[in-house]
């Protein structure tokens, strides 16, 4: 499968013991950005001891409005459990992790559809090592 829109400016910062992995993305003319397996974001590519999810914040710079945003696990689950569909474009939505997920080199595919054409934003990915 090939990307469908892109993600660029991926940046992991850490705030004391709270690392954040901020991907910027760009949707393609569907209004669609996704990842596929081979280009999935791993927090293990960024901290090898994995982690725990703690919320993902989505910000939208002009997608449409009640756009969706999915984080697909390495099993196909949305780690959001549906929690990302119908999101404002007017300000950015926090979206808390049921259960604090863990995730130990899981890959993580975050998609976006329904933004519009050559539309942007930013998915940025709280966790914890340990």
């Amino acid at each position: 499968m090939a990307n469908a829109g892109k993600y660029t400016d991926i940046v992991d910062e850490k705030i004391g013991n709270v690392h954040t992995l901020t991907l910027g993305f760009t949707t393609d003319v569907h209004g669609t950005v996704s990842i596929d397996e081979t280009a999935a974001v791993s927090i293990a590519n960024f901290s090898p001891l994995g982690g725990q999810l703690q919320r993902i914040i989505v910000t939208p710079t002009d997608l449409s409005d009640l756009f969706d945003m999915k984080v697909l696990d390495t099993n196909d689950v949305d780690i959001l459990n549906s929690g990302g569909a119908n999101l404002t474009n007017t300000e950015a939505t926090v979206l808390n992790i049921a259960n604090r997920t863990f995730v130990s080199g899981e890959f993580l595919r975050p998609q976006v559809t329904d933004g519009g054409n050559g539309k942007k934003g930013t998915v940025k990915i709280y966790y914890m090592l340990g």
